[in-house]
């Protein structure tokens, strides 16, 4: 059974989903691990009462907005308060919509939510729908095809929070195909030891995981609310990933979650911003507007000139005290240093061929032997380096980049085949022949890194 309340009333009644044959199984002891660290993280904000009633209002507010009589006195103001309580990544489509119109938006949406065709195929028509178009250059290019899978997840959104028991969720944070990432991974034995799970991202499989979910939520003998507890489990679940797979990114630079309880806190805040409200202060929403125009760009840790760092002892932002960590502004800089081409004199060596095809997922770094002994030895950050052209960075590591033991874990989970541990050899042929010569230090030094390194495989390698 999904749902104990008053059952919502249905958006398309041709709308039911069979779920698909799973080609893999999930794994109930990681369900149960995800559970656990879900109600920890709960007491953050107030228990696991907390985050329901939140997803309810977010149920009530996307039934008033949405309902097929509701759709016509759709307007502007509507559609921004519809996307202030959606993820934040969908918040960036509200200039897109006010461009589309409020009429032409309403007549996408009630297709979308009640109209007669398959629904892949009705989801798909309504990101059509908007006047989202590529325009010149890979920037702008790219730009549109976020757009577009922004879009995708508010279609998903909507129907969900229109009828959560009708329709799963189907955001890309749940499972992305096309990247082969998101919490479905979380729930499969080994998954980090594999790029591709035979998962496709259509409503059947997407009803296929929900309805095993939902059994092992009943088996905790939970009966109430269970399509939303599935939402917080897939939630909790993927923070772990997310954290997981951003590791190498932030979590050696910035180490924004680490420490005791930062996974808690994460989980936290990622089951916050799902259920459309504010990470600090935990009211209201936050304004598209501002959202749409905001440019938030990672500063790589050696890229900052500690001399720019500048500090407040008390920064509070819309009466929320923001002081500590999140109070450091980094000034922006030019750096000149660089050559453009330098990706090519590496895809040139045995092993750099594939380096152009990283897309800075982290996958490397968090799979890799040496970095779980060491957070200096960051394959994902190197390769970053070499991609922008930045030679005299790299050289700063010429003793760490050698030190690759070539498990290739990270080869095996790169989801772009840019066989980092190829890339870390072409690497360090570079800094020979440029005769830039590492210090290995004492001979005992490196016979205990291996060591250790080996130790450290063993121990990460499932059983």
């Amino acid at each position: 059974m999904l749902w104990h309340r008053k059952r919502p009333e249905p958006a398309a009644e041709h709308d039911r989903i069979e779920p698909a044959a799973l080609p893999l199984a999930f794994d109930d002891e990681l369900f149960r691990r995800h559970m656990t660290t879900l109600l920890e993280a709960s007491q953050v904000d107030g228990g696991i009462a907390a985050y329901l009633e939140s997803l309810h209002a977010k149920q009530r507010l996307v039934g008033e907005l949405l309902e097929a009589d509701a759709l016509d006195a759709l307007d502007e103001a509507h559609l921004e308060k519809l996307l202030g309580a959606v993820f934040t990544a969908r918040r960036k489509l509200f200039p897109v919509l006010v461009e589309t119109g409020a009429a032409a938006t309403a007549a996408a949406l009630r297709e979308l939510l009640y109209g007669a065709a398959p629904l892949a195929g009705r989801m798909s028509a309504f990101v059509a729908a908007l006047p989202i178009r590529d325009g010149d250059g890979r920037e702008a290019r790219a730009r549109a095809a976020r757009l577009r899978r922004a879009a995708h997840d508010l279609a998903a959104e909507a129907l969900h929070f229109l009828d959560p028991v009708r329709y799963p969720l189907m955001t890309r944070w749940v499972w992305d195909e096309a990247t082969m990432s998101g919490a479905l991974r979380e729930f499969v034995r080994g998954a980090d030891q594999t790029s591709r799970l035979p998962l496709e991202a259509r409503p059947e499989t997407f009803e296929a995981a929900r309805r095993w979910m939902a059994g092992e939520v009943e088996a905790q003998g939970v009966y109430r609310d269970v399509p939303f507890w599935v939402d917080l489990v897939q939630a909790a679940a993927y923070a772990h990933y997310f954290r997981a797979m951003t590791g190498g990114v932030l979590g050696s630079d910035f180490t924004r979650a680490s420490g005791p309880g930062g996974e808690r806190e994460e989980v936290a805040r990622h089951r916050t911003r799902a259920a459309g409200r504010k990470v600090a202060g935990g009211q209201g929403v936050s304004n598209p507007r501002s959202v749409a125009s905001e440019a938030m760009p990672i500063h790589e840790k050696t890229l900052v000139d500690p001399n720019l760092l500048l500090q407040t002892d008390k920064l509070v932002v819309d009466g929320v005290d923001v002081s500590g960590h999140w109070n450091t502004m980094i000034l922006p800089r030019t750096m000149t240093d660089y050559d453009p081409d330098f990706y090519k004199t590496i895809q040139a060596l045995p092993g750099g061929e594939n380096v152009h095809r990283c897309w800075q997922c982290g996958s490397c770094t968090n799979s890799c032997t040496m970095y779980a002994i060491n957070t200096d030895f960051n394959p994902r950050y190197w390769i970053y380096l070499t991609n922008l052209g930045f030679k005299s960075e790299l050289v700063k590591d010429k003793d760490i980049i050698w030190q690759c033991v070539s498990c290739n874990k990270c080869t095996n989970i790169c989801p772009k085949d840019v066989r980092p541990e190829g890339v870390m050899k072409a690497l360090a042929h570079w800094l020979e022949t440029e005769g830039t010569r590492r210090n290995p230090g004492p001979r005992s030094s490196t016979r205990n890194s291996r060591a250790s390194a080996s130790s450290a495989a063993a121990s990460r390698t499932p059983r």
